[in-house]
């Protein structure tokens, strides 16, 4: 049974993929170069970009593995061999061990955010004290 578990879980990744709630095309591409290097550094797979969004991951230059593309905050996988499950155990781990520190990287080091509308009115409402508070003076 565990291994249908595990079959469909990585089934269901290769379908719908994981959004990583990345909020811009730099992130993305920041993303995948910070998780080839995390490939290449840190696994005895071989990583190198094959787009600004996305790399490809083998084992040696005849032995492809898989791809990995980010796109649009989603990570998708395109399996080139039945047997991904150790990259792709190397993939989650990446994502567990270094998400929240590459993301904070990424949006602390930005000068400049467009804020949507929402985010404005609610920094409105925080910094305008009620109407009341307008006769206290008085």
């Amino acid at each position: 049974m565990s291994n249908d578990f595990t079959d469909s879980g990585i089934k269901s990744m290769l379908d719908y993929g994981i959004d990583l709630k990345l909020e811009s095309e730099d992130e993305e591409i920041y993303y995948t170069s910070r998780m080839c290097e995390y490939f290449n550094e840190e696994s005895d797979f071989k990583a190198y970009l094959s787009g600004e969004r996305s790399f490809e991951v083998e084992i040696d230059r005849i032995s492809p593995v898989m791809e990995i593309t980010i796109m649009n905050s989603i990570l998708t996988i395109t399996p080139y061999t039945e047997d991904i499950f150790e990259a792709f155990s190397v993939m989650l781990a990446f994502i567990a061990k270094k998400h929240r520190e590459i993301v904070s990287d990424i949006r602390d080091t930005m000068p400049f955010k467009i804020e949507s509308l929402e985010e404005i009115n609610k920094e409105k409402e925080i910094e305008d004290p009620s109407s009341d508070d307008d006769y206290e003076w008085i």
